[in-house]
């Protein structure tokens, strides 16, 4: 299935880090670009219901991979589908010759819309799970995983944090004007509510778009991290994002470990749960 790759980029609640957020508008730029250009952007979206393998490692450990930007859905080569994730994780948990999980993380963030129930999912498992930093773990990717039994990081450099929301709004308005394209909408006068909080943004009134949208979806990370994170600082709610060793200081991850560090100790919590 194709979907309009503008409309998807331009109407999501985002949980993005600064540095996902630029890489996020390079490639909201390339797809303007195109688009004004008059040519249609679709990516594929990946609907195949056989998404669900997973590796069985060292220990029984079923391996698991969160990279790259996260949405709900699946696009070859640039989203990672937390819909198939979830299920692959529910599989492993329900597979005999699984013990536990570990998954391994290097992402940004992405939409908001897939946090919440991977991180549900995450919570319920039946088996220890074991979260690993390779490089990043922030915004969505730590709402996703920050109910994992342990988090760590490869090293003291990986970033941890900015969790918070954002979206981005583009005004093309200018440019098409350039053009002799100028584009206006017209409302029955029985849907005065319909513009758009996007819209409304774009035309100077942030406020119905962060009181209703942002802040909603902030407050529902922020409870989520203080349910999994008791030890969570006030000041990791804030978007702050961290190196390794302060992600540690703020109640975000719970040490730095190796590779195999961390795969020895998700063996010895499965040990330890039988």
């Amino acid at each position: 299935m194709k979907v309009n790759a503008l409309q998807k980029l331009l109407t999501s609640t985002l949980a993005l880090s600064d540095n996902g957020r630029a890489a996020f508008r390079v490639t909201l730029a390339g797809v303007l670009k195109t688009a004004m250009n008059g040519t249609s952007i679709s990516i594929e979206v990946d609907d195949d219901d056989n998404e669900c393998e997973y590796e069985i490692g060292k220990g029984g450990l079923a391996m698991h991979e969160m990279k790259g930007f996260i949405s709900e859905k699946g696009y070859y080569g640039w989203m990672a589908g937390m819909c198939d994730f979830r299920e692959q994780l529910i599989a492993a948990d329900n597979d005999p010759m699984v013990s536990g999980h570990v998954i391994c993380v290097d992402s940004c963030g992405g939409e908001a819309l897939a946090c919440k129930p991977t991180y549900d999912v995450v919570a319920s498992l039946n088996k220890p799970c074991v979260a690993l930093v390779e490089d990043a773990c922030c915004s969505a990717a730590y709402y996703n995983v920050c109910a994992a039994d342990a988090i760590f990081a490869v090293q003291s450099l990986c970033k941890v944090g900015s969790i918070g929301t954002m979206t981005t709004v583009c005004d093309d308005s200018a440019y098409l004007e350039s053009l002799g394209i100028k584009i206006v909408d017209f409302y029955s006068s029985l849907s005065p509510n319909k513009i758009s909080p996007w819209q409304k943004a774009i035309e100077g009134d942030p406020s119905d778009l962060i009181t209703n949208f942002l802040d909603p979806a902030a407050k529902e990370f922020t409870k989520a991290v203080k349910d999994a994170r008791m030890s969570v600082s006030e000041d990791a709610l804030t978007g702050t994002l961290y190196n390794a060793n302060d992600a540690i200081k703020n109640g975000l991850i719970d040490g730095i470990k190796s590779y195999d560090q961390a795969i020895n100790y998700a063996i010895f919590l499965t040990r330890k749960k039988q």
